[in-house]
């Protein structure tokens, strides 16, 4: 092919690309300009669909979903979903609402959220951008596979979409709404809540979920627990129950704490003789042990101080040993004291961290091989 043909090819394509972007484009103004014209012509009867959202949130299962919820320094946080304001969005009609990507670069893509009443030109607009990346307890991963891609930016989209919903959408109709959905969880049930927040208690216990695990999850004791939590509560019961995923995709695991009562101080290793150590060098002494100990046991320091930060005996801040000795001498003296029963559980999680590992890896692998 001589230099010509080529130029003509290259010269071709690029504006055949060209014109459909044009025809797109001017399809995309056509589709507006009839969406306003309708929008003027037919304009909302706002009692009729006021009328029709209030019914539509009689229904349990949009009641079930319509607020979300979550602690923040002792505090509940609380809102209407996004699956709530899609309902009222469409019942208050005239409203255009979604997101798109706009630009996608070096693993990381643009991403634009919006809300229009086109009735009353009110508008809502936000811009953000999504790494591909999957974050997990060992770390995390880049996200390659196009699904998993859509669905990340599908999730992050949905929070943004909400918010500009609820600048466009009057707010004593969202209230409207969410009261609505708050009666029809109460009237629908006749067991009281604390009477269904024993029952689902009592119910995850066929899959290995403790009442401490649930509460990590709502971030509340379930003496504290909402209509919504338990809502939350049936579909994640439900999830479990029909296969469709796991435990530990919805909950952390429980790590047991320790005891950590001050008492006698013993040589790790040994079977049951204790060892007092000299009254100048309490902390090099714990030191030195605890260092020994986990020696042979093949663990590192930086592992036990994981351990500490997960079962609540420290803040998780430590960088090394010599820190804890300082802040906290009586840590390093009980882990001695108790050296047998505390090593077996942090073998333990140890042992499961490194598990969740090679699953990871051979995940990845797989994925890659496809």
């Amino acid at each position: 092919m001589n230099e010509s043909v080529k130029l003509f090819d290259e010269t071709g394509g690029l504006a055949l690309a060209a014109q459909n972007d044009a025809a797109a484009v001017a399809r995309a103004v056509q589709e507006i300009q009839a969406a306003l014209v309708i929008a003027q012509r037919f304009k909302r009867d706002e009692v009729a669909c006021k009328s029709r959202i209030i019914e539509a949130c009689k229904r349990k299962d949009l009641a079930e979903v319509a607020e979300y919820e979550y602690s923040r320094g002792g505090t509940r946080i609380t809102g209407p979903t996004i699956d709530l304001l899609r309902a009222v969005a469409n019942r208050w009609g005239n409203i255009r609402h979604g997101w798109t990507e706009t630009e996608r670069a070096g693993g990381v893509s643009s991403i634009r959220c919006f809300a229009w009443d086109l009735q009353t030109n009110a508008q809502a607009e936000r811009t953000f951008k999504v790494r591909h990346w999957r974050d997990t307890r060992d770390g995390g991963y880049e996200i390659k596979e196009e699904r998993d891609i859509y669905e990340l930016m599908a999730n992050q989209a949905a929070r943004r979409v909400r918010a500009c919903l609820e600048e466009v959408i009057d707010s004593d109709v969202v209230t409207a709404a969410v009261d609505q959905c708050r009666t029809t969880l109460r009237t629908g049930e006749q067991t009281p809540l604390k009477d269904r927040a024993v029952q689902i208690v009592g119910a995850f216990q066929e899959f290995g979920v403790t009442q401490a695990m649930i509460e990590a999850r709502l971030g509340n004791k379930m003496e504290a627990v909402s209509e919504n939590q338990i809502a939350s509560l049936r579909r994640v019961f439900k999830s479990l129950k029909d296969g469709v995923g796991q435990r530990d995709d919805y909950f952390k695991p429980e790590m047991a704490k320790p005891d950590f009562t001050p008492q006698a101080t013993y040589n790790p290793g040994t079977a049951s003789t204790p060892v007092t150590p000299a009254k100048s060098e309490p902390k090099g002494h714990a030191l030195i042990g605890i260092r020994a100990a986990l020696k042979a046991r093949k663990i590192t320091e930086g592992q036990l101080m994981d351990f500490w930060g997960q079962t609540g005996a420290t803040d998780g801040t430590f960088g090394s040993l010599e820190e804890v000795a300082v802040a906290l001498p009586q840590l390093l003296e009980h882990t001695v004291a108790n050296w047998k029963e505390f090593a077996e559980k942090l073998q333990e999680c140890v042992q499961e961290q490194k598990t969740n590992k090679e699953l990871h890896d051979k995940l990845q692998e797989q994925k890659g091989k496809k």
